[in-house]
């Protein structure tokens, strides 16, 4: 509320539109619906191959991505007084959610051996003696190291 010194009334100031609302619904569904979407596959391939941990990951994906949607939408209803902030709000909440992607993707890019061994056999991977993953993993930073040198000295030349 905004209140005037030379007025008896006060004003609203809350500015939030039923537009704002649209464009906030729009970027929360474009953002989640691909994780809705996900588990619902991945609760269709549980069934297809009977297997409980699809099912309980599938569970667990769709509970993850409601509880962001909810979040959002309390977040902003508690705090958003303009359309502006709304919109804002909403992308910052939904790019920390999506952190993890991110890493994710990191380590696919620096150490794509290692995450190729987890991702074949998740509970075979040993954090304590798994020389050869450990070296593929050390290997994959160097060469990594090496090509971004390549390309360095490359830039530089021309």
């Amino acid at each position: 509320m905004t209140c005037p010194s030379n007025s008896l009334e006060c004003d609203d100031a809350e500015s939030v539109s039923p537009y704002g609302i649209l464009i906030f619904s729009f970027i929360l569904a474009v953002w989640l619906l691909r994780d809705i979407a996900s588990s619902f596959k991945l609760m269709l391939l549980s069934f297809e191959k009977r297997n409980i941990d699809y099912l309980l990951t599938s569970g667990v994906v769709f509970l993850v991505t409601i509880l962001s949607a909810w979040t959002s939408i309390y977040y902003n209803m508690a705090l958003a007084t303009k359309n502006t902030e709304l919109i804002v709000n909403a992308v910052i909440l939904l790019f920390v959610i999506e952190i993890d992607e991110k890493l994710y993707q990191l380590s696919k890019i620096c150490f794509p051996n290692l995450v190729v061994h987890i991702e074949e056999d998740p509970y075979s991977y040993n954090v304590d003696g798994d020389d050869l993953v450990l070296s593929s993993a050390i290997g994959d930073i160097s060469n990594s190291f090496v090509r971004l040198r390549r390309k360095l000295s490359e830039s530089i030349r021309t």
